[in-house]
């Protein structure tokens, strides 16, 4: 039996493979770099083992996540092999999940686009060039933590459109800024707080406000990072991610604007993971 898992700041999506038959799980995000040991060993005991039942038999694990990073990637390792007696454990980055599950064997530009934003130039194999996000207090362009950011400081400036502001509302309990700004710093993951608020857009995709911001975002993602990669307009670009997915339309236009062809977008990486794998 093979364990896949694609793990964001938010979620983790899990597949169990076995003699062809695909079972999925899904428990709250991992992230090495922002959580403690501690946090992740209880997300795994207390969330995704229920859900397994032979997990004994489990033979090999993939994981692909936000943050395996350098010393990271032995942090998931080591709790992972604490739960599990797999011959084979890899740890990966979230951005190698993508490039694997979008673009296969291809070169080209990856790009993750959900609560926050990687990207890499990928030669079909492996990454030749990074250029780093800087995470959701410095950049991460375009991403839900951005346009979450975004969204709130115009809500509290008094400047969102009545229907917009009437929805972001009843996800704001808080009724003044420095109740909120409390509420924030408390919390231990900041930027996937702050992106869960870039969720109320969904259902206004065809506003003005909306569009004017998410081309915002992305006109400041291929602005900042994308036009630096090297020869970035002959490359395809291939996009993964809930932002990207939701937002597919304003992606393309701002790709064009910069001469870029996206060649595929997908909301996740798991279906692509398991063909990889299978």
């Amino acid at each position: 039996m093979k364990l896949i898992a694609d793990s964001g700041s938010t979620k983790t999506d899990w597949c169990c493979l076995e003699n062809g038959q695909q079972t999925f799980f899904k428990t709250q995000g991992i992230n090495p770099f922002w959580m403690t040991e501690n946090q992740i060993q209880q997300i795994i005991q207390l969330e995704l083992l229920p859900q397994i039942s032979h997990s004994q038999t489990i033979s090999e694990i993939y994981f692909y996540g936000a943050g395996c990073i350098g010393d990271k990637i032995n942090v998931i390792k080591n709790i992972l092999q604490t739960f599990f007696h797999a011959n084979k454990i890899e740890v990966h980055s979230d951005l190698l999940a993508a490039a694997r599950a979008t673009a296969a064997k291809e070169k080209g530009l990856i790009l993750i686009l959900g609560t926050g934003s990687n990207s890499g130039l990928y030669d079909g194999e492996k990454f030749i060039q990074q250029i780093p996000s800087l995470g959701f207090l410095l950049g991460d362009e375009g991403s839900g933590s951005w346009i979450g950011k975004k969204l709130l400081a115009d809500f509290f400036r008094g400047n969102l459109p009545r229907e917009i502001n009437d929805a972001l509302q009843q996800m704001i309990p808080q009724k003044t800024f420095a109740e909120f700004n409390t509420h924030l710093k408390e919390q231990v993951l900041q930027g996937r707080f702050l992106a869960q608020f870039a969720k109320v857009l969904k259902g206004f995709k065809s506003h003005v406000y909306t569009q004017r911001l998410i081309q915002q975002g992305f006109q400041a993602l291929f602005e900042n990072v994308i036009q630096y990669y090297v020869d970035y307009k002959n490359q395809p670009l291939f996009a993964a991610g809930s932002v990207a997915f939701y937002f597919e339309e304003a992606l393309n236009k701002v790709a064009n604007q910069f001469e870029i062809s996206i060649k595929k977008v997908e909301q996740t990486p798991m279906e692509g993971l398991v063909r990889f794998h299978q």
